[in-house]
């Protein structure tokens, strides 16, 4: 079956994944191969608390793992050899510690929020 999205990590999630423990990366991959035909129906949506603005993204829990992956699905479109694919943005990989992947998400939303419109 071919791809339905684009899953693209921003710069922040690339560091999160590098920096997760070498057994847990097998399990982190394996969902986010997933998100290229299931974005849209894995996870559970995300809503705005009173200390962030997540509505429009989801989460996927990996409890086996302890993990949390953010991701948002974009209304953008890319080419990949001659397929156009929705994209998916993978804002953040996180162990499930309190709410800081959360607070880690709504950072890097704002920072990419800040250099859109520099």
């Amino acid at each position: 079956m071919p791809d339905r999205f684009y899953v693209w990590l921003v710069p922040g999630a690339e560091k999160d994944f590098k920096e997760l423990d070498g057994s847990i990366k097998p399990i982190v991959l394996k969902y986010l191969k997933r998100l290229k035909n299931n974005a849209d129906t894995m996870g559970e949506p995300l809503r705005n608390a009173q200390d962030t603005k997540l509505a429009g993204c989801r989460k996927l829990k990996l409890r086996e793992a302890g993990i949390r992956i953010v991701y948002k699905i974009l209304n953008e479109k890319v080419e990949v050899l001659d397929v156009v694919l929705d994209v998916v943005k993978v804002l953040t990989i996180g162990k499930r510690e309190d709410y800081k992947v959360y607070k880690t998400t709504q950072d890097r939303l704002e920072k990419i929020s800040r250099n859109n419109n520099q």
